[in-house]
């Protein structure tokens, strides 16, 4: 019996998604989105989206020719790839999506595998940096660029259901001394 109730009031997994704002203000600026007081995840993978925010007076980031990329990484270490905006002229891949040339628009996702993403929630914080190449500039215009970290947490037994399960103890523990 206790066995079902506890089986009846399982928690399902909360979604975490928390999007921090960085903007560019250097030529060839490092952008660094710190996230802290992170739950565990429930040991699925999870997604980056990088996005341009349209932040300045005109928006999109300058991608459009040699230079002119940025690489990201992940828990500071662990790099997740080199992206540009034009025809790859740096080695990197392609945005999806991505538009307008020299004031490039995008919003695009990259997937974090489970373990990368276990082993950098595990002291509940993740660092996420993009280090724009060294002819990225932004014109004084304070372009901005959005990440998001998207996950699923790990699910928690509610109390209520363990609270049953310690009555449901106690009251087998006391019908068993009324009848010994």
């Amino acid at each position: 019996m206790a066995t079902a109730m506890l089986l009846g009031s399982a928690a399902m997994a909360q979604a975490v998604s928390i999007t921090l704002t960085d903007n560019l203000t250097t030529k060839g600026d490092t952008l660094e989105y710190a996230f802290s007081a992170l739950p565990l995840s429930d040991g699925g993978p999870g997604t980056l989206t990088i996005a341009t925010n349209g932040d300045g007076p005109v928006p999109g980031i300058d991608l459009d020719g040699t230079l002119e990329y940025f690489d990201v990484f992940f828990d500071s270490s662990t790099s997740l790839g080199r992206y540009e905006c034009s025809t790859a002229n740096d080695g990197g891949t392609l945005i999806p999506g991505a538009s307008g040339g020299i004031d490039c628009q995008f919003s695009f996702d990259i997937t974090i595998s489970a373990g990368g993403l276990a082993t950098a929630l595990a002291d509940g914080s993740a660092l996420v940096r993009l280090v724009m190449g060294p002819q990225v500039n932004d014109f004084g215009e304070g372009d901005g660029i959005d990440v998001t970290l998207s996950y699923d947490e790990i699910a928690a037994v509610p109390l209520p259901a363990s609270a049953w399960l310690l009555l449901a103890g106690l009251g087998a523990i006391a019908l068993r001394r009324r009848q010994g």
